[in-house]
């Protein structure tokens, strides 16, 4: 008897049945694989305080960076108001030295004038005496009166005496005045002449120390520009910005570095300075005035000779 075969439609069910079961069982496990790869995963809080010190060291280091170079630009501006002030001292002594010289040139011109003068009022005085002896001849004014041959003769004689003796004291009165004024003047021209060469002194010495610190203030800001051409690389890498924005700021940082110092000058000067006084009057010489820049001192004193 034949057999009946199994029916078909029962062994597509069971076969699709597998089949999905197959397909649940993956789905669930693939599709937890993927939602496991793709949760995004934060940093971790040792990576969270490294970035955090991270950036306090680099402010740290900004802000140490930005003092120093304050301070640097502060101490430039302090040699240059030392080496504006020392360059009008310089100045004030050269102008001591122009009076101090105008002054020993007056007085050796007078003096010399005086000297000349004496010297001839002696000369003449010299030659009136000369011809006085060589008149009365070895008994001087006494054989001019026993030469006489009458009474007449003899009393012209006297008379005559008496006028010669009265110009002869007048005549050695002003040679010993103009001596003395020579002799006066010569000494007020060499005391001029001391005060212009201690005035020379001076002026050199104000001038060496100006130049010196000229050239301070020179080095230091040669050394500052070299300073401000790598910090501002450096800032630029720590701050995340441009060179160029870290040169400006670096500017800004110095002009106020330097608008401080000029105040702290100003008010340290003011503290110290004695009451203003009345103005000079008209026609009268006036030393330099500080300007507050600094120039380099130029020599225009005369050696004493």
């Amino acid at each position: 008897m034949p057999c009946r075969p199994a029916s078909q439609p029962r062994a597509r069910i069971r076969a699709a049945q597998a089949v999905g079961a197959f397909a649940a069982v993956t789905g669930v496990v693939l599709g937890g694989s993927y939602a496991a790869s793709a949760e995004p995963t934060g940093p971790s809080q040792a990576e969270v305080d490294g970035a955090r010190s991270a950036v306090a060291a680099a402010g740290t280091q900004v802000a140490a960076l930005d003092a120093s170079y304050a301070a640097a630009s502060r101490r430039l501006a302090a040699v240059r108001e030392r080496s504006a002030a020392l360059g009008e001292a310089a100045n004030g002594a050269r102008w001591e030295l122009e009076k101090a010289t105008a002054a020993a040139l007056d007085a050796r011109r007078k003096s010399d004038a005086a000297a000349h003068t004496a010297r001839g009022a002696r000369d003449e005085l010299r030659e009136f005496a000369a011809g006085l002896y060589q008149q009365d001849g070895a008994l001087g004014t006494l054989g001019s009166l026993l030469d006489a041959g009458d009474p007449q003769q003899l009393l012209d004689r006297a008379s005559t005496l008496e006028i010669v003796s009265g110009q002869q004291d007048a005549r050695l009165g002003e040679a010993l005045r103009l001596s003395g004024t020579a002799q006066t003047l010569q000494a007020a021209a060499d005391e001029a002449e001391k005060a212009r060469r201690s005035a020379f002194t001076r002026a050199e010495q104000a001038e060496r120390i100006a130049r010196a610190e000229f050239d301070l203030a020179d080095a230091e800001a040669s050394r500052l520009q070299r300073t401000r051409a790598g910090l501002a690389e450096r800032l630029a890498a720590l701050r995340d910005t441009s060179v160029r924005l870290e040169r400006e700021r670096l500017d800004a940082i110095a002009a106020e570095a330097a608008a401080q110092e000029a105040a702290a000058q100003e008010a340290a000067q003011a503290a110290n300075e004695p009451p203003t006084s009345a103005p000079p009057a008209s026609g009268t010489a006036t030393p330099p005035v500080a300007t507050g820049t600094s120039t380099r001192p130029t020599s225009s004193a005369t050696r004493p000779t």
